[in-house]
């Protein structure tokens, strides 16, 4: 879908009418121009912003597009240069919480090790058992060398 689709999917019509219209009170139909002008500034936010392409497949974008269509319109003539300035304020600041999200991904081939008591990653050796409780290791200090009684 497009961000015009979620955009009326999500709103009324007589809602975008007198956002797409302000101008023209009495105009009965919504002005496409305007909304899909206003989903290409928000698609350009987003690169811009956070850094990744819009994606229609993300729940959060679609969240963030659809305030973005609003601030837009609303700065366009919608509504008062304050409410406007607020609009877009808030948006902005949705937009930003979308900076710096990153998936939890990895490449790597290690695999967990299970978690039980005394338990250490395969890649670590003997050298680190002195730290491991119950370790069988004769070179494990008595407790009397860290000046413990």
């Amino acid at each position: 879908m497009t961000i015009r689709s979620q955009y009326e999917t999500r709103t009324s019509e007589t809602y975008r009418r007198q956002m797409t219209n302000p101008d023209e009170p009495g105009n009965t139909a919504q002005t496409d121009a305007r909304i899909d002008a206003a989903g290409d500034d928000v698609e350009g936010d987003f690169l811009k912003v956070v850094g990744v392409p819009y994606d229609e497949t993300r729940k959060e974008h679609v969240s963030v597009a659809v305030s973005g269509v609003d601030a837009y319109l609303a700065k366009r003539g919608g509504k008062s240069r304050e409410e406007a300035s607020e609009w877009m304020s808030d948006y902005r600041r949705e937009l930003r919480q979308l900076h710096g999200r990153i998936l939890p991904v990895t490449s790597s081939r290690m695999s967990p090790t299970e978690e039980k008591e005394g338990s250490v990653p395969a890649f670590d050796d003997a050298s680190l058992a002195d730290f491991v409780p119950e370790a069988d290791n004769e070179k494990r200090l008595p407790l009397d060398a860290f000046g413990a009684s």
